[in-house]
């Protein structure tokens, strides 16, 4: 094999391999935010395979154009590591909104009022 060709092999298969370590620390933050759930993985999977889906269509119209695909692949590479370094702050922004929902709608402000002690009884005792 030539030597380019070994080397941008290995370029990919860090790209690929830094890929998937983000998207498990994206689910491991997530899970922080909505709690293990069907949801943060659904989120981090979403999210993931959209970004595939607008950087392959970027890419495949602008691949003909380009002078250096490589030089564009690191570009690429560049800014996914931004976001990278991005991603945890804007996650302490988005869980800060969402525990404010949470205060906004929590059960506890919507408890039904009991005028009677024989309500009171009711409402608190266990579920047999």
């Amino acid at each position: 094999m030539p030597p380019m060709f070994t080397r941008l092999a290995v370029l990919f298969f860090f790209s690929g391999a830094s890929a998937l370590v983000y998207q498990v620390l994206w689910l491991r933050q997530l899970s922080l935010i909505f709690g293990v759930t069907i949801y943060a993985a659904s989120t981090v999977l979403a999210t993931f395979m959209t970004g595939l889906a607008i950087g392959s269509a970027a890419a495949g119209r602008l691949s003909d154009r380009v002078r250096c695909p490589l030089l564009w692949f690191g570009a690429t590479e560049a800014l996914i590591g931004l976001t990278a370094l991005v991603l945890p702050r804007a996650l302490d922004l988005v869980t800060a909104g969402y525990v404010a929902v949470a205060r906004i709608w929590s059960p506890a402000r919507w408890r039904l009022p009991c005028d009677s002690p024989v309500q009171r009884r009711s409402f608190s005792s266990p579920p047999s």
